[in-house]
């Protein structure tokens, strides 16, 4: 699903090298800049370009993702912290005895 705040971005096809304009496929790397700058998911961006897939836009233009590596690092520390903090559940209760014998 698309956030609802990239959903009414334009959605252009590419057209054909030769039917461009003259350095408009510098335009097009610009808006891609700016998009991906402001947030937006991968799948829009490469809808937005007209890529057959989101692996080709992310290929070209990964780069320009912040590394959200830190995030992840900072989760894992909370999760784990947390875990530590919890108090020990009980141990299970071992099965009684089988019915009917």
């Amino acid at each position: 699903p698309v956030p609802q705040e990239h959903a009414q971005l334009p959605i252009r096809p590419r057209h054909p090298v030769e039917e461009r304009p003259e350095g408009s496929a510098r335009g097009i790397g610009g808006h891609a800049s700016a998009a991906i700058a402001a947030g937006v998911d991968p799948k829009v961006v490469q809808k937005m370009l007209g890529h057959a897939s989101a692996a080709m836009t992310l290929d070209v233009y990964g780069h320009l993702w912040p590394s959200r590596l830190g995030e992840v690092a900072d989760a894992m520390e909370t999760a784990r912290n947390s875990a530590l903090r919890a108090p020990n559940p009980a141990p299970p209760t071992p099965p009684g005895p089988a019915l009917g014998m």
